[in-house]
């Protein structure tokens, strides 16, 4: 009788979790989104926060590599901006690509739902969106 209760309780179990790789999925991508924000993210903003006013920013970027030299010319100018907003942004552009192929992923293991209607079909994919 225990044998009966365990392997219903087992098959309750899979149908729960479905297949593994939606939830292998689900928790690298929960895992790589935690871990961007709590030790990249907030980090950052509480860095640019206490700069506050003070922040030294040439061109586009915070964080400087390159330094910029007045009437260097043209090609100088487009290197040091290059350069320096690469480097500052480099952790959310590293993120962004993983963050969206663990996104993609998760999404491809969902099944796919949809209705007769087309405006209805519109309405459910921009509630997903």
């Amino acid at each position: 009788m225990t044998t009966a209760v365990a392997a219903g309780e087992t098959g309750t179990f899979r149908k729960l979790l479905g297949d593994r790789r939606l939830v292998a999925s689900a928790l690298l991508t929960t895992a790589v989104a935690i871990f961007f924000w709590t030790q990249s993210r907030y980090p950052a903003l509480n860095e640019k926060a206490a700069m506050g006013g003070d922040t030294n920013m040439n061109g586009i970027a915070f964080d400087q590599v390159l330094e910029w030299i007045p009437n260097s010319g043209l090609l100088w100018d487009i290197t040091v901006n290059t350069v320096n907003w690469m480097y500052t942004n480099w952790k959310g552009m590293t993120f962004g690509v993983l963050f969206a192929a663990c996104a993609l992923t998760l999404l491809g293991l969902i099944e796919r739902r949809g209705f007769e209607n087309r405006f209805a079909n519109a309405a459910l994919g921009a509630a997903i969106g």
